[in-house]
């Protein structure tokens, strides 16, 4: 049975940085037939739940093959 992992490492690396830092995440789904969605832990989003994890209600699920 396969796995999910982030740069080989489970649980995936943790993303540290200082306040007013700015950053980008780019993700690339290279899963065969699946799609993925982004879930943040210990970000406000400023009054948005858009790119919160669920797929279809609060944002489109990334298709195989996509980077987002």
């Amino acid at each position: 049975r396969g796995i999910l992992s982030a740069n080989r490492m489970i649980p995936g690396p943790s993303i540290q940085v200082c306040e007013n830092d700015k950053v980008v995440i780019d993700v690339e789904n290279h899963m065969e037939g699946m799609e993925v969605t982004l879930h943040w832990h210990g970000i406000w989003q400023r009054g948005s739940q858009y790119y919160d994890g669920v797929p279809f209600v609060t944002q489109c699920p990334i298709q195989q093959g996509n980077t987002f």
